[in-house]
């Protein structure tokens, strides 16, 4: 621009512009440094007469040149996540002629750490063309919107699109370790234990610049079992982490394991990475003795009895208890004089579980020393 430049004859040239330059050049009228040009006539006799010479001569005319430049535009686009704003790179758009974004004019570059990425120049005769997401970010979720850009000569037109990140869910299914199912044993329950979900190692943003959000063994989330038997950790960031009981339910001993559940990124598509745990809680167990004597009331000395049978019931089980007929003498709790005249003849006695199998605790049977022990017991009040 605003220069000289000098061309000869036989020269060739060619004149560039940036792509985004739009209408047209004229270099005007343009003059070489003939001045004049000149033209000669020479006639002969064809004797011996001198030949006749005639010239003239004619101001040079000018020379000129037009350029019509293409109209030509292109996209810059940038990627935020949604939340943070900040920017996120390697996301891939494409251009498309049509609504559908069926026709594809042009894939973009992945977008960089800046979150930016810039079009190839194409042509402005197109009017409008559509931007759509092909590849999401690592940790995001495919965007399926489709962005209108009115084209414009000339221009370098903006697009601003945002992305969510890929969320985990992890799902608790509470269990007892012996019944093998969500059925307490005794009179514990299984319902109201306490359980933390614990990063495993960093939890780190997937945006690439808010950093860590939850240092290594720091308490994520906790919850408690509810009356179904589960409990669920949603909206979580994707990671590696564990499960662990911080407190236990009633009749039961606390869980020290870590039951581990990677929560990892599965792809654009997935939108929501879920995990099922099963967790397993052991019940309080406990046997007791006793001794079988025979006495008539007057005697200082007792004999044992062997061979004396007892059957072990849990009182809750007890079909008057749970129908409300036979309630605590003293209002509390049960003792044995509240059975005294009870009949268990139609009774299930209590009950063990291996294996998730129930297995009727057996009738104890006083030995020559008139001593029975129990089966460990599950948690819970019993009349024997």
């Amino acid at each position: 621009t605003n220069g000289n430049i000098q061309i000869y004859g036989g020269d060739t040239f060619y004149l560039s512009a940036d792509l985004l330059l739009t209408g047209s050049y004229a270099s005007g009228s343009l003059y070489g440094s003939v001045g004049k040009t000149w033209r000669t006539l020479v006639l002969t006799t064809g004797d011996s007469k001198q030949d006749i010479g005639v010239f003239e001569s004619e101001t040079a005319a000018p020379v000129s040149f037009s350029v019509q430049w293409l109209n030509m535009t292109r996209i810059e686009l940038t990627k935020k996540d949604i939340n943070t704003q900040n920017p996120l790179s390697g996301a891939v758009y494409g251009i498309y002629t049509d609504k559908k974004c069926e026709n594809l004019l042009m894939t973009m570059t992945a977008t960089g750490t800046d979150g930016k990425a810039v079009s190839d120049y194409f042509d402005s005769a197109l009017k409008t063309v559509y931007v759509k997401e092909v590849t999401a970010p690592t940790g995001y979720k495919l965007n399926t919107e489709v962005y209108k850009v009115d084209v414009a000569a000339g221009k370098t037109l903006t697009v601003t699109a945002t992305d969510e990140r890929v969320t985990g869910r992890v799902k608790i299914a509470k269990i007892d370790k012996e019944t093998l199912a969500f059925k307490a044993q005794g009179d514990s329950v299984l319902r109201g234990a306490v359980y933390g979900l614990y990063a495993k190692e960093d939890i780190v943003h997937p945006d690439g610049t808010t950093g860590v959000l939850y240092k290594q063994d720091s308490l994520i989330a906790q919850g408690v079992i509810g009356d179904d038997g589960t409990l669920e950790f949603s909206e979580l960031y994707l990671g590696e982490m564990y499960v662990k009981e911080i407190t236990p339910p009633e009749g039961y001993t606390l869980d020290t394991t870590k039951y581990e559940v990677s929560v990892t990124y599965e792809g654009q598509d997935v939108a929501e990475v879920t995990r099922d745990l099963t967790v397993k809680e052991q019940v309080k167990k406990q046997a007791f003795q006793l001794i079988k004597i025979s006495e008539d009331g007057e005697q200082t000395e007792t004999d044992l009895v062997a061979g004396a049978g007892f059957k072990v019931y849990l009182i809750s089980d007890l079909t008057q208890v749970k129908n409300g007929k036979l309630k605590p003498s003293n209002g509390e709790s049960y003792t044995a004089s509240d059975f005294k005249n009870y009949d268990f003849s139609k009774e299930q006695v209590a009950v063990t579980y291996e294996n998730g199998t129930a297995v009727p605790v057996p009738e104890l049977i006083t030995d020559t020393k008139g001593y029975a022990v129990s089966p460990e017991l599950p948690y819970g009040s019993y009349v024997v």
